[in-house]
């Protein structure tokens, strides 16, 4: 388990990186020198869909409720999923993790 160690000096940037294989996850100050406060592989990005969707968006959102409350970002930004053709589900994954954040931080500044 990684520890989170909030740093209340600066407002910040929660930066989220969904993939096919990992979701990486960081908070950075929003500062002239920008600092990295911490980063880390998230435990429970949704995979798959076919089944324990709401158990796996509890989870997804439980972690990010942890970075939430630790670093209080005033953004959050998280990379959209381009599969140019590629096959599989990671493009509907991705979209269900953006959507969940998306309604569940809505007086936050969200950006993909």
């Amino acid at each position: 388990m990684y520890e989170l160690i909030p740093n209340k000096k600066a407002p910040t940037v929660l930066s989220l990186d969904p993939g096919t294989a990992n979701c990486a996850i960081a908070c950075s100050t929003l500062t002239e020198q920008p600092v990295l406060l911490a980063n880390a592989l998230l435990r429970s990005p949704i995979r798959g869909l076919t089944s324990g969707l709401p158990q796996k968006r509890r989870a997804f959102l439980q972690e990010l409720a942890l970075w939430v409350k630790a670093y209080d970002p005033s953004i959050i930004i998280m990379e959209r999923f381009q599969s140019r053709g590629l096959k599989g589900s990671t493009v509907e994954e991705i979209s269900v993790m953006l959507g969940c954040v998306l309604t569940q931080y809505p007086k936050l500044d969200v950006q993909f």
